[in-house]
């Protein structure tokens, strides 16, 4: 499948916990209770070099950790996945991968985890280290230095023992001294065999005849959602099906994708798009033909999409595709099932020509603009309509939140000033620079410091060197 474009994507914005009871105090930033806030910033650097730090706080807005001289590299979500990002909101569960640098060349790494609020791991002084993901971007196994963990941070002394886990549930395939593969949970405790999912499907699928049937879980879109391989009698490899976690198939209203031999990719994978819908949109391929279906899980069930005509499809994150047909694109939103946006690229050179899609019905198309003496690169952004023209000398960079909030920032009278955007293409324009924002509020850096507003720009918290100053109890 051939990308054409370049993509920031936008990620489904997820609301925020609600508020407790009347008669509890409000929790901090409307967060539950097993939810944190975690934000990175810069101080002056001192003789120690501790000018970098990363600040942990509960959802009552109190510190839990402060990791002076630290930085944060990656983190990984309670579901394997790998992330970049600095600050924001995170579930218990989380792990924090930071680095601590000794000096230009050498650096220790730690991991941190979130819940629990212990360490978990540390590397000593190394200069580099590694890790593996599987085919959907979990995380297989972390190597520091010469020691080896899996995702839940077991040491592991082969790689060959290493375990891929799948779904926050953390299953795994577990193979007997035949060979035969059942599905079990954390604890080892068997949840699917063999003999229950032949049984089940028998309408559906033969059990196979000539030798044992088996089973191997690929993939968890969602709790009650998971890819199996199975056997059948004329096939030397595995078949793969949609299954619910009681074991039976998930059949796709008017198309029997059971007569063929499917491949099942996440979106969010093949497009690169960091999303927390990672598993709600499927690329259903056919391995003879190479025919592509796009599927959207929804619960136990799976639908197939219908796209008006287009030439290349590409996922852009949250609910949102690219629809290509020569110089058009349409943006189309898939759980409203309807073009929500139109963008016409004719007379701007295709060769320099980006487009960037940043929600349901905002965009922007970057390219460059030659006059007689010089060139320069122009930005258009589109907000549900409107648009606001940069040209390279103003235009800074672009920042795609996990939570489908992007900033961008520019120069405007010689300040630098950020446009918060929303899924909506609804903005706000700051004449700072924001870090991270949600619906309620925006984080800034201000010198060495962590500023965090509402949308009424009151100062709600700040923090400084780990010292949390919570404004709303005052």
């Amino acid at each position: 499948m051939k990308r054409v474009l370049l993509s920031i994507g936008i990620l489904f914005f997820c609301g925020i916990g609600g508020c407790k009871n009347n008669e509890e105090p409000q929790a901090f930033m409307g967060m539950k209770p097993d939810e944190y806030f975690v934000c990175s910033y810069e101080g002056d650097e001192g003789a120690d070099g501790e000018h970098e730090s990363v600040t942990l706080i509960d959802n009552k807005g109190e510190e839990v950790e402060t990791f002076l001289g630290a930085y944060i590299d990656k983190i990984i979500t309670p579901e394997g996945f790998m992330l970049e990002e600095d600050n924001g909101i995170i579930p218990e569960g989380t792990i924090l991968l930071l680095f601590y640098l000794i000096d230009d060349y050498t650096y220790e790494i730690r991991a941190y985890g979130v819940g629990e609020n212990e360490w978990l791991a540390e590397s000593g002084e190394i200069q580099n280290y590694g890790y593996s993901l599987d085919d959907a971007d979990r995380v297989q196994y972390i190597e520091f230095k010469n020691q080896i963990y899996d995702r839940l941070f077991e040491k592991i002394s082969d790689k060959e023992d290493i375990i891929t886990y799948y779904g926050e549930e953390c299953l795994y395939n577990k193979k007997d001294e035949n060979g035969i593969n059942t599905i079990v949970n954390r604890n080892g405790e068997a949840l699917l065999t063999p003999e229950e999912f032949y049984s089940k499907n028998q309408s559906l699928i033969p059990a196979p005849q000539n030798e044992p049937g088996n089973i191997e879980l690929y993939d968890m879109y969602d709790s009650n959602c998971w890819c199996v391989g199975y056997k059948v009698d004329e096939d030397f490899t595995n078949r793969y099906c949609l299954c619910r976690s009681d074991g039976t198939m998930i059949e796709i209203e008017g198309f029997d994708y059971m007569e063929s031999d499917m491949d099942f990719y996440r979106c969010s994978s093949l497009y690169g798009v960091d999303n927390l819908l990672f598993g709600k949109y499927l690329l259903m391929t056919e391995q003879l033909r190479g025919k592509e279906y796009y599927i959207k899980i929804e619960g136990a069930s799976a639908k197939l999409i219908d796209f008006p005509e287009a030439e290349d499809i590409s996922y852009e994150g949250g609910d949102v595709f690219l629809l290509k047909n020569g110089n058009i694109y349409n943006i189309y939103d898939a759980e409203k099932e309807e073009i929500t946006c139109t963008i016409d690229t004719k007379g701007i050179s295709e060769q320099y020509v980006t487009l960037e899609v940043i929600g349901r019905d905002s965009y922007y198309v970057h390219y460059v603009e030659k006059t007689e003496d010089s060139e320069y690169i122009q930005y258009n952004f589109v907000f549900g309509g409107k648009e606001i023209i940069l040209n390279n000398y103003k235009f800074k960079w672009t920042k795609n939140l996990k939570n489908g909030y992007v900033i961008i920032s520019f120069e405007k009278d010689e300040k630098e000033t950020s446009i918060i955007v929303n899924e909506k293409g609804e903005y706000e324009e700051k004449h700072k620079v924001v870090e991270w924002a949600n619906r309620d509020y925006y984080l800034t850096r201000e010198k060495d410091e962590v500023h965090l507003y509402n949308f009424d720009d009151e100062l709600i918290m700040k923090v400084e060197k780990g010292q949390v100053t919570n404004l709303l109890d005052k």
